[in-house]
Parts: C-alpha cells; sequence; structure tokens
C-alpha cells in the first residue's frame, strides 16, 4: 500500500511522517481492498488539521481532525476512518451473503419477517456500548474546563446550580447547554 505524507504550510518532521505511515499502515490492515493513503496535515492559528483519504477498490474515504496537537488530530481521524473502514466491510460481507442466497435459489426469511414475529424489524438499531460513570456536581464554568480538558465534544455533569444532570457541548462559536426538566419543573 502506497502511502503519501505532506504538510500544507507546514513541515512535516521525519518522526511525524513514520508515526502517521505506521497509523495508517495499521488501519488499512482492517480491509485489504485500501490500495493507497494521502495525508495532509496543516497549521491554523492554533488548530493541528489532519486530513485524510483512503482510496480503495470501488471506494474513497476522507477524514478531518482538528486539535491543538498533530500526534492527536492523526488518531482521531483514523479512529474515524477505522470505524468507516469495518462499516464499509460489513456492508460488502452483507451484500456478498443476500447475493449468495438469491443466485441460489434458497428463500429465508429472518424471524422478524415472518408473521406474528415478537423480534422487531430486522434492521433495528441497538446499543453496542454502555458507559456508566459518576456525575461530579460541578459549575457549568468548571464543565467548560473538563470539557476542554478532555478534548471531547460534550461533557455531562451534575449542576451545582440546580442540582440537575446537564450536558455542556461545543458549537462553532461557543459552547451550547442541554438542561432537561420534568413537566412539573417547567417554567
Amino acid at each position: 500500500m502506497q502511502i503519501t505524507v505532506k504538510g500544507k504550510n507546514f513541515d512535516v518532521t521525519e518522526a511525524l511522517k513514520n508515526y502517521a505511515s505506521e497509523r495508517v499502515g495499521k488501519v488499512a490492515r482492517h480491509d485489504a481492498s485500501v490500495l493507497s493513503a494521502d495525508v495532509t496535515m496543516t497549521t491554523e492559528r492554533n488548530w493541528h488539521i489532519v486530513e485524510v483519504t483512503m482510496h480503495g477498490k470501488g471506494f474513497d474515504m476522507r477524514g478531518e481532525e482538528r486539535t491543538k496537537d498533530m500526534y492527536n488530530s492523526v488518531d482521531r481521524v483514523l479512529e474515524k476512518l477505522e470505524r468507516q473502514l469495518k462499516k464499509q466491510k460489513g456492508k460488502a460481507i452483507a451484500r456478498r451473503t443476500t447475493d449468495s442466497h438469491e443466485g441460489s435459489g434458497e428463500t429465508e426469511t429472518r424471524p422478524s419477517e415472518r408473521p406474528g414475529a415478537k423480534n422487531g424489524p430486522a434492521y433495528a438499531p441497538r446499543i453496542e456500548h454502555t458507559y456508566r460513570f459518576q456525575a461530579a456536581p460541578m459549575t457549568i464554568d468548571e464543565a467548560i474546563k473538563e470539557l476542554e480538558a478532555h478534548g471531547h465534544n460534550f461533557f455531562t455533569f451534575l449542576n451545582s446550580s440546580n442540582a440537575r444532570i446537564n450536558v455542556i457541548y461545543k458549537r462553532d462559536r461557543g459552547y451550547g447547554l442541554i438542561d432537561p426538566r420534568t413537566e412539573e419543573e417547567s417554567d
């Protein structure tokens, strides 16, 4: 597989090139149909932006991530592309299995497609992971600091001013706050 690492208005160090190439190679191993990858690194104000485009047999995938650290940007964009590759591979496998059933003349019904089935729709969304945590009481300013410190897009916390679970999230210019209430608590 061919991997190209370049910088736009930015001199890419040898260590950074090696790191990006190694990480892209590990991600590309998930799907043998990946032929090449282009990695472009840019700095813009205080942001370190990494854009990765993967070219494969019958598809192109692109991901971009911006953080305050170039290595972190590389890691985060490749996590996105890894998820996309796994999803792409799953779709290809699903296509192959449905094609083989259609070609063989077999008629197979899924449990959810049978009359009176209680399993629900065939492609119902499902929860793949549950993250449980102890919500610490804090102010909105403290929650924003935690959000920035962890580099997440949102942060859930126990608002010390109203004793409710709130979510602070990043917006284009600033932050947003989700403050759910029950009907009894409505203003």
